[in-house]
């Protein structure tokens, strides 16, 4: 199987709506910041994305995506993972 594109991928999931992310883990660890972990599935093939969020500076410690990219996308494309992940958080938000 050929691997994905990030950007395509990326482009894509800013635009997902709230039922094609699987909430897999949301913890508030003791610094205050946040880990968030989903997944989803983009034609046919599982992903996921993490983040660890700083409510007190909003900002992204870190982020990390994968959907058969050969290697998981990060800190290379922190602009539009975080896109992606403040759309997902808006859709999750309680």
């Amino acid at each position: 199987m050929a691997f994905f594109s990030e950007r395509n991928v990326i482009k894509e999931l800013k635009f997902y709506p709230k039922s094609q992310f699987q909430e897999k883990e949301v913890e508030t660890n003791e610094d205050g910041s946040i880990f968030y972990h989903f997944t989803f599935v983009r034609k046919g093939v599982k992903g996921y994305i993490t983040a660890t969020y700083i409510p007190s500076k909003k900002i992204y410690k870190s982020i990390d995506m994968d959907c058969n990219f050969g290697r998981p996308a990060g800190y290379n494309n922190y602009a539009e993972l975080k896109d992606v992940m403040d759309h997902i958080r808006f859709l999750f938000k309680k």
